[in-house]
């Protein structure tokens, strides 16, 4: 690895590029994007033959669509109104956490491991840290 190289530079989901959006895309920055599009789509559960309808959002500036979960799209929702025709052309930031809003760290559906997910709030609006815990303490911090 180049000496020059960043940690986020060099994550490891960045070795293997998705088709859509991740939060490690955002490479630990906030992305201010304008919805350009509104779809829903039936994508394959990674590790089975299942497909799971989901919610992409397209941005101007960005080539990935977002896979929306249910959590992105209420957060658009109280902003812009439930319906989704509403939200074209208005802006949203992207940013990326380990900790719900609630301050409880989001684990891997899969896994039960902490994770990093992609939220949404209001287009130039800080992050709410006021019930913001410190971060737990990694297996290895923990021994």
């Amino acid at each position: 690895m180049a000496a020059s190289q960043s940690k986020l530079e060099s994550h490891w989901r960045l070795m293997y590029p998705s088709k859509y959006l991740c939060a490690a895309d955002l490479r630990g920055q906030d992305y201010t994007l304008t919805i350009k599009s509104v779809s829903v789509d039936d994508l394959q559960v990674v590790g089975t033959a299942q497909k799971k309808r989901s919610v992409l959002i397209g941005f101007e500036e960005a080539e990935k669509k977002l896979v929306a979960n249910k959590t992105n799209l209420t957060d658009i929702a109280s902003l812009y109104g439930a319906l989704t025709d509403d939200w074209l052309g208005k802006t949203v930031t992207l940013y990326p956490t380990k900790k719900e809003k609630t301050g409880k760290r989001i684990k891997d559906p899969n896994t039960g491991k902490g994770c990093e997910a992609i939220r949404i709030r209001t287009a130039g609006s800080e992050p709410d840290t006021t019930n913001e815990p410190a971060d737990e303490p990694s297996e290895e911090q923990s021994k």
